[in-house]
């Protein structure tokens, strides 16, 4: 089966002149899409912020909550292959709005995707729509897209799917999900529909059975095939889980379903501090000559005081010496003046960037409540590194850096009272700033803090005509006010 999959993304500026993909060797966008490996979480919009009256909210504990939430601005990758930078803007409900991402090339930042949402009533997603460049002309075109039906009580009913059709030139139906629940709100069964074009009609493709212990602890996942021949459903694999009595998980098992039987294929058995949160995972696969368990890996987790993971730390068993062979390890920082509650981040950032533990069910059929954040705090720096045995070294093969601001566009003195506003937006020719009979400085700066425009003027109208199509920081000075914000040039 074909799975959704849906990612995060970023902004960068768009480069003026007219490139190829081939040019920069940039990867084929669906196979970018499906190696981002996102999902869709039907109980939450867009983006992820927790609640701060939530009774079971301990991230907080002995920390003051500031009072202006911090956006996650911006993601820049650096890797052995690529460069990437990733950037989000969101509505004013804090919603994401549109997410970019480019590819870096020798300083050069190339425009490669772009998602655009849309809600319904505010703040349930209502359609996610996926852009790839065309490099002849600089402009934006449909690529992929998902759109989700609610019931009456905005619980998701199903999740269409879109795919481009170069021949057609239109965007074609794909995959269909359709989800029931159990009387606590958890998923209850999952049915995925894929397309047939030459028919026009959808049919049976995936059938999804959830199972649930009385604490309704995910405990089983069982994923069947559609067999046509036979006109039913067939066993295809399924997930075990069992839990602790603090309902903390500590195991999970793969089964195959082989010769009408379950057979098993692999076992994570988790451990916890006593802060109940997770410091190691043991990786066995099944053995069916022995019909036995053989230990293959563990993975060891380290936390600050505040419940951050400072490291995850991968070896793998040595079958000759009998001993743990470091592998690879990622490393964070954080900035904890900042708890979680004040963040405002991206869903899929919350699930993907910051790791959690293995849940029990593959995308994109993830049970959100199953999952539990490993940090508590603003992250800055994830470093990934792979040890090198020959050298006995840790080599780093990747790292991400994580930019916040608070999206305050400024607070009016008294010299100045009127609420800033600067438009149209996104702009191709001109922009207007709302400063009545006020003079004011005007900046506008590229992704890389270099100021490419710069007015002093009375006048309100300000010609943009020469500035290249992309994202730009604006920075504008009325009577020793300072106003800040991101304004898009298209065409």
């Amino acid at each position: 089966m074909k799975k959704v999959t849906f990612l995060f993304c970023c902004v960068v500026v768009f480069v003026s002149q007219v490139i190829s993909q081939e040019e920069f060797n940039l990867p084929d966008i669906r196979t970018f899409i499906n190696k981002e490996k996102a999902v869709n979480i039907p109980h939450f919009s867009a983006n992820q912020q927790t609640n701060k009256n939530n009774p079971n909210n301990n991230y907080n504990a002995g920390r003051e909550i500031n009072a202006i939430p911090q956006y996650l601005d911006s993601i820049y990758e650096y890797n052995q292959d690529n460069d990437l930078n990733y950037v989000y803007n969101y509505d004013q409900l804090n919603q994401l709005e549109t997410e970019y991402v480019n590819y870096i090339f020798d300083g050069i930042q190339i425009p490669y995707l772009r998602i655009d949402y849309t809600y319904e009533n505010d703040t349930l997603i209502k359609q996610k729509l996926y852009n790839a460049m065309d490099y002849s002309n600089l402009q934006w075109y449909p690529i992929f897209k998902a759109e989700f039906d609610y019931d009456n009580s905005n619980i998701l009913e199903t999740l269409t799917t879109h795919d481009w059709d170069d021949s057609l030139t239109i965007l074609i139906p794909l995959e269909q999900f359709q989800y029931t629940y159990n009387d606590f709100g958890n998923y209850n069964n999952i049915t995925v529909l894929s397309y047939d074009t030459s028919s026009a009609t959808w049919n049976n493709a995936v059938f999804l059975v959830y199972g649930y212990d009385a604490n309704q602890h995910l405990i089983e996942y069982i994923n069947q095939e559609y067999d046509d021949l036979t006109s039913s459903w067939v066993n295809d694999f399924k997930c075990v889980s069992t839990y602790n009595t603090l309902g903390l998980k500590t195991e999970y098992i793969e089964y195959n379903f082989v010769s009408n039987s379950w057979i098993p294929s692999s076992k994570i058995e988790y451990t916890h501090n006593s802060q109940s949160r997770l410091n190691k995972e043991l990786h066995y696969s099944w053995q069916t000559s022995s019909n036995s368990w053989n230990i293959s890996s563990q993975t060891e987790l380290y936390y600050d005081s505040f419940g951050n993971m400072l490291e995850s730390l991968r070896s793998n068993w040595n079958t000759t010496s009998l001993d743990w062979k470091p592998d690879a390890r990622t490393l964070r920082s954080y900035n904890s003046n900042y708890p979680f509650v004040d963040l405002v981040l991206p869903w899929h950032c919350f699930l993907f960037t910051f790791l959690w533990s293995n849940p029990i069910v593959p995308e994109p059929y993830y049970n959100f409540d199953m999952i539990t954040p490993q940090y508590t705090s603003m992250l800055l720096i994830r470093e990934y590194q792979r040890w090198d045995e020959d050298d006995s070294i840790w080599e780093t093969r990747e790292v991400k850096e994580y930019y916040y601001s608070d999206h305050i566009t400024g607070t009016p003195n008294n010299d100045y009272t009127t609420e800033l506003k600067i438009y149209p937006n996104p702009a191709s020719d001109y922009v207007i700033i709302d400063i009545g009979n006020n003079s004011c400085e005007f900046e506008l700066i590229d992704i890389s803090g270099k100021v490419i425009l710069s007015v002093i003027d009375s006048e309100n109208k300000i010609n943009i005509r020469s500035i290249p199509v992309g994202i730009y920081l604006y920075h504008v000075v009325i009577h020793n006010q300072e106003y800040k914000g991101k304004l898009v040039i298209s065409r």
